[in-house]
């Protein structure tokens, strides 16, 4: 199939993208690996290096679900030359493609990501507990990339094979 050169040029920029992302976002998660799980407790005892690399991580996952959800999803559905109607169109779209796990775990997702960006908590114990969350759900969000790539590679025939890390083993925060 021959796809629209703008928008493939802008689905791969945005793909670069979210892959720059995904990939802070995994460098973090490690950094941030051993002073977790958080607690109110310890929460108020962190260093400001220790915050400055929560702070690094919370926006990192902010970005790449963003990158995800605004930008990736819609590129390819355009590419697919699919209509859509709204967000909630998009992401069942995204269900049926497999590229999600299903519409409640990326509601899910969407939630911890709105936690951070909208209502930032204001008690330790409402921020750790989020954190907490997202560090839990890092993988989701890098696996959510990944099935975009392999759904790229295999359904629209368009290489990515450049973006490296995907389909590794990601455990306790490392790539191996």
């Amino acid at each position: 199939m021959v796809y629209d050169k703008n928008l493939a040029s802008l689905f791969l920029m945005n793909f670069k993208e979210a892959y720059r992302s995904a990939k802070l976002l995994i460098l973090s998660h490690q950094r941030i690996s051993v002073i977790m799980p958080l607690t109110a407790i310890n929460m108020g005892q962190l260093s400001l290096e220790e915050m400055d690399k929560l702070d690094a991580f919370r926006v990192r996952f902010c970005d790449l679900q963003d990158s995800l959800g605004a930008k990736i999803f819609r590129t390819l559905l355009k590419l697919e030359e699919e209509s859509f109607e709204s967000q909630l169109d998009i992401i069942n779209k995204m269900d049926k493609r497999k590229i999600i796990a299903s519409f409640a775990d990326w509601k899910s997702l969407r939630d911890v990501r709105n936690l951070f960006s909208h209502d930032y908590p204001d008690s330790d114990e409402q921020r750790a507990e989020s954190l907490n969350i997202a560090f839990n759900n890092t993988m989701r969000l890098i696996d959510t990339l990944d099935n975009v790539k392999d759904y790229v590679e295999t359904h629209l025939k368009i290489p990515l094979d450049k973006f490296t890390f995907f389909n590794k083993k990601f455990e306790d925060g490392t790539i191996s």
